[in-house]
């Protein structure tokens, strides 16, 4: 059964005027069931009528939560991108990708969802998107601002909460990533190294046999190090352990501040 916004999605011929269409349909019918083939039909659509579809029905359930809460509506978003992969002729060819590009989409004035939800006081749905699907916090507005720019009180306590929960989980992403290919890779070198070392110096069988474990674990560890290092997801939880820490120290500026500006009012 195709409801009413399906419909419009299928019918669409001009992408901006099925953004209106779809505005007044989310704002009037709140309770529209969003369903895994929604997003079917709006990932049929070109690229940028496609993303501005998506972004829409997601920001809609950002600021008026219902029956449907936004993880489940990304949840039937992932599923319809991952069904994609058996459908004919599909253009999308990188799926974790294109999961990515609408969970951090930009709209005209820059802002992504994580920047809506923040802005909005919506913390349910910050850990959602910081926590559950690592949406990016380090994105800039139009007006140069990331998400932590915008919050303040509560809000501002569960986004830096979320983003270090985040930080955490893609440094351990990158523990996990590295650790297979740096014993595959270390091992190899090892085994090469000792075997040269038998060449070069002869030994009993017990020594070189030693040299080889030494030379793998040695040689696995540099390798692991050096991979976790440079891999995409430890450079993301640096930076946002950065920003984290930036935010922290103005927190403490400002508390300190307001403490000094109190104690002076008591004073006169």
């Amino acid at each position: 059964m195709i409801n009413n916004l399906d419909s419009i999605i299928l019918g669409i011929k001009d992408g901006e005027k099925v953004i209106e269409d779809l505005r007044v349909v989310l704002k009037k019918r709140k309770e529209e069931v969003i369903t895994t083939q929604t997003f079917n039909y709006a990932l049929r659509c070109p690229k940028t009528t496609k993303e501005a579809i998506v972004h829409e029905i997601l920001l809609h359930f950002i600021q008026n939560p219902g029956e449907q809460s936004l993880e489940q509506v990304i949840q039937c978003l992932d599923r319809a991108i991952q069904s994609g992969i058996y459908a004919k002729n599909n253009p999308i060819r990188n799926l974790d990708e294109e999961f990515r590009t609408h969970i951090n989409f930009k709209d005209e004035e820059g802002n992504t969802l994580l920047h809506h939800a923040v802005i909005g006081n919506k913390t349910e749905e910050i850990t959602t998107l910081l926590v559950t699907y690592s949406a990016n916090p380090l994105i800039q507005n139009a007006d140069n601002k990331i998400p932590s720019d915008l919050a303040q009180g509560k809000t501002k306590e569960v986004l830096i909460k979320s983003m270090k929960k985040q930080a955490h989980t893609k440094k351990e992403s990158a523990m996990i990533g590295s650790l297979v290919p740096g014993i595959m890779i270390g091992g190899f070198l090892g085994v090469v190294l000792g075997a040269g070392v038998y060449v070069a110096v002869s030994l009993s069988g017990g020594m070189i046999l030693g040299v080889m474990i030494a030379s793998v674990l040695v040689a696995s560890i540099a390798v692991g190090l050096a991979m976790y290092f440079l891999s995409q997801d430890y450079e993301q939880a640096k930076a946002i352990e950065k920003t984290i820490s930036t935010v922290s120290s103005e927190i403490s500026v400002g508390a300190a501040n307001g403490k000094n500006d109190k104690e002076g009012q008591q004073l006169t």
